[in-house]
């Protein structure tokens, strides 16, 4: 099998579903690895996993500590933060039948916090809602948990409310924009 390029992503993943990774950098000391989850390290390129590592440490992300058979990651709180921030850029609309039932979500962020916002809203979208205003957003399916979810990474848990409706106002023309029956 060719050799692979490891991505910051995946190695932030590699460390936060483990107290500690250990990478060996030689094939005999693979043997010493005891996490049977991990990948085979020979899938990716030496070099580069040093690399990402390096450059995880210098965020701040994993802490590294270097063996003579390898190099061990342990990730840091900051790094535990970002793993979160990868899985927003995977949130995706649910796909299931409409139970009939309005979700809105509707927040109030200060100017100052607008960087946030901001990617409330693309993630919002992301997640397949409309917006009717500026700060308010609908959709027909379930969204709620994705959405607390969002709101804790982003740091505004109490600038965004949930709120779930038996009847809007613009039922009609939301669902010919949901395309729901």
């Amino acid at each position: 099998m060719a050799k692979r390029r490891i991505t910051a992503g995946k190695m932030l993943e590699f460390a936060s579903d483990m107290v500690e990774v250990f990478f060996p950098m030689k094939r005999e000391s693979l043997d010493t690895v005891l996490h049977k989850s991990l990948p085979v390290i020979d899938d990716y390129f030496p070099s580069i996993v040093k690399q990402v590592a390096n450059k995880l440490q210098r965020k701040g992300w994993v802490e590294k500590k270097e063996t003579p058979e390898g190099f061990v990651i342990k990730i840091t709180d900051k790094g535990r933060i970002q793993t979160l921030k990868f899985k927003l850029a995977e949130m995706k609309p649910p796909k299931v039948r409409w139970d009939g039932k309005w979700r809105m979500v509707f927040f109030d962020i200060a100017e100052l916090e607008r960087g946030k916002r901001d990617r409330l809203r693309i993630y919002l979208r992301q997640l397949g809602m409309e917006r009717m205003q500026e700060s308010v957003w609908v959709s027909p399916y379930d969204v709620f948990d994705q959405v607390k979810y969002l709101r804790e990474v982003l740091g505004v848990p109490h600038g965004v409310k949930l709120a779930e409706l038996d009847w809007i106002e613009n039922e009609k023309e939301l669902k010919e924009i949901f395309e729901i029956g």
